[in-house]
Order: C-alpha cells, then sequence, then structure tokens
C-alpha cells in the first residue's frame, strides 16, 4: 500500500505545532524540516544556519520520525522511512512523496530562521 504522506506530515506539522515546550519552540523546527526538505544545505550547515547545536536537529527529525512512521527509529527510504543521512558534508535525503507533501502543506508559511 502506497505512503499517505499528506496525512503524515500534517500529523507532524500539528505535533511539532502543538507542542511548544521542546527543545526548540515549533516555528525554529519547522523552519528546520523546511531546510532539510529544500535539499540545499549540508546537514552540518543546518545547525550552523540556524544557530544550535546539530543534537537538536536529531531531536527534531526524531519528532518527524515518530510521527510520520510510528516509530523513533528511522527507517531507510526503500523501507518506507521519510528521510537518509548522507553524511555531514552532504544534504539529507528525503522521500520524494514526504517532500511534495511538506511543501504543499508549508506554501505560503513563512520560513523561521534565527
Amino acid at each position: 500500500m502506497p505512503t499517505d504522506w499528506a496525512d503524515k506530515v500534517r500529523a507532524a506539522i500539528t505535533n511539532l505545532d502543538k507542542k511548544p515546550d521542546r527543545v526548540l519552540e515549533p516555528g525554529k523546527a519547522l523552519g528546520i524540516i523546511d531546510d532539510i526538505v529544500e535539499g540545499k544545505l549540508a546537514a552540518d550547515e543546518i545547525a550552523m544556519i540556524h544557530g544550535i547545536p546539530e543534537a537538536w536537529i536529531d531531536v527534531t527529525l526524531g519528532h518527524i520520525t515518530r510521527t510520520a512512521q510510528g516509530a523513533g527509529r528511522v527507517l531507510s527510504l526503500a523501507g518506507g522511512g521519510w528521510y537518509a543521512f548522507q553524511g555531514h558534508e552532504h544534504p539529507y535525503e528525503v522521500a520524494p512523496g514526504f517532500a511534495v507533501a511538506w511543501k504543499k502543506a508549508r506554501d505560503g508559511q513563512p520560513i523561521f530562521r534565527r
């Protein structure tokens, strides 16, 4: 059965947006995922640009992973995961369906940086 990325993205955005008591406030967390989905920044650049520790990126990715996959363990893209780490000097690879659904859901929303 194909993955309903639109449903998973809506759930992930709602999850981030409704829980402001996390390491990152919702707008900043959404902006980080915007950057990851855009795919123009290397993994190690994202934390630097947002002025946060790299560990906070992992925490934010974990929030999306738990919501989108139902578990905290990252699945491979072939196995239904939404992203894959390609190394610190490379952008994350994002499942095409997730990227399309994320961009559509975030269309017109402000991108938060610092």
